[in-house]
C-alpha cells in the first residue's frame, strides 16, 4: 500500500483526488461505449471489416455475441415499444460490433483513458484552486 501512496504522490495526486478520478474515468468509459456503439450503428462495420476479423478472432467474436445476448440494455432496446424490431436488431448488432472493436482496442484505450483521467484531474484541481484563490 505504501508503494501505491508513493506512486500517486510522485504523480502529484492526493487521496482527495481519487473520487474525482473515478468519476472522470467512468465518464470516459461510458463515452467510449456510447460513441463506439453509435459509430458502429452508423457505419455498420460488420458488412466489411468485421467479416475478416471475425474469422481471425473467432473466440473474441463469440464472446461479443454472448455479451449481446446477455445484455440487459440490449434486451431493453429490443423490447422497446418505441423502436421497430428492425431498428432494435440493428442496435443489437451495433452493440456487438462495438464490444468487439473496444476489446481489440483495449491495449490503446486503457492507457489513453488513464492518461486522460490524470490530465483532467490535474485540470480540475487547478480550477478548484483558482476558485479558492478568487473566493468563488
Amino acid at each position: 500500500m505504501e508503494e501505491v501512496k508513493k506512486f500517486l504522490s510522485s504523480a502529484g495526486l492526493r487521496p482527495a483526488d481519487i473520487p474525482t478520478a473515478l468519476v472522470i474515468h467512468e465518464v470516459l468509459g461510458v463515452s467510449v461505449l456510447l460513441s463506439a456503439w453509435a459509430a458502429c450503428w452508423a457505419v455498420k462495420p460488420s458488412r466489411n471489416l468485421l467479416n475478416a476479423l471475425q474469422v481471425r478472432k473467432l473466440p473474441e467474436w463469440q464472446k461479443a455475441q454472448e455479451n449481446v445476448n446477455k445484455s440487459k440494455l440490449i434486451n431493453f432496446v429490443r423490447n422497446s415499444k418505441y423502436l421497430s424490431s428492425r431498428r432494435g436488431a440493428e442496435l443489437g448488432v451495433a452493440f456487438g460490433e462495438s464490444y468487439f472493436l473496444r476489446k481489440l482496442c483495449m491495449p490503446v484505450l486503457i492507457p489513453l483513458k488513464l492518461w486522460m483521467t490524470y490530465q483532467l484531474v490535474g485540470w480540475a484541481r487547478g480550477e478548484q484552486e483558482k476558485g479558492a484563490e478568487t473566493g468563488h
